[in-house]
């Protein structure tokens, strides 16, 4: 299913309408869409103020500062949140923030190397970031996954547009500061590479709603 909006507030009313037409039995989910695809069309509208879900923008900028910073400690971002802590492991580190992934965890600067990529060839379908690695979850299981999988930035008549594939996201907590966070990635590589901002799509293999959130959103 494919949900349209032209701002983030927009955006998540429809999405959140959508979903609420996919209710399922589970322990902790309420509600459920499978291959959800969202698009917003305009991504300089990137934050809320719906009354439904308000979204602090002290947390917000305090979290996309810390992806910029490339620190990993749980630590540097429990002034703005302390549920980093939850998930960090014994060293107080955390798998999840992005610019570490982006620019540090694979031995070489993802970010330099999508540029260079687009640069050479703005045509270039091989300008992806890899977040998620392959990892056995299985014989060393861990709460710190990452959720998001990867981001292709796609450049077409002058516009960069960005698609983010997500293993899971959840409506309430996940989606408007991950819309907010990679939305500003798409806006600065746009900017890095004088290209006009396009279009933002994000895209979920589980997209849901947990049932502790149910009474705040229905």
């Amino acid at each position: 299913m494919i949900v349209c909006g032209e701002t983030a507030d927009v955006l998540f009313d429809n999405a959140l309408a959508a979903l609420k037409e996919h209710p399922v039995k589970h322990e902790t989910v309420a509600f459920e869409m499978i291959n959800a695809n969202l698009v917003l069309n305009d991504p300089t509208r990137n934050t809320m103020c719906n009354c439904k879900r308000k979204m602090p923008m002290r947390y917000a900028i305090g979290e996309l500062c810390w992806y910029n910073s490339r620190n990993v400690t749980a630590k540097s971002i429990s002034p703005f949140s302390k549920f980093w802590e939850n998930i960090a492991d014994e060293n107080g580190c955390v798998n999840s923030n992005y610019g570490w992934c982006i620019h540090d965890k694979y031995t070489f600067d993802q970010w330099e190397m999508v540029k260079e990529l687009l640069r050479k060839d703005s045509y270039s379908r091989q300008a992806i970031i890899h977040i998620k690695e392959a990892r056995d979850l299985i014989s060393y299981p861990t709460l710190d996954v990452n959720c998001t999988i990867a981001l292709q930035f796609i450049c077409r008549d002058n516009k960069l547009d960005l698609i983010t594939t997500m293993r899971s996201n959840d409506i309430y907590l996940g989606l408007p500061y991950d819309v907010f966070n990679f939305t500003c990635m798409q806006i600065q590589m746009a900017m890095e590479l004088g290209l006009e901002i396009g279009t933002y799509y994000h895209n979920a293999g589980s997209f849901h709603m947990y049932l502790r959130d149910k009474d705040k959103l229905c």
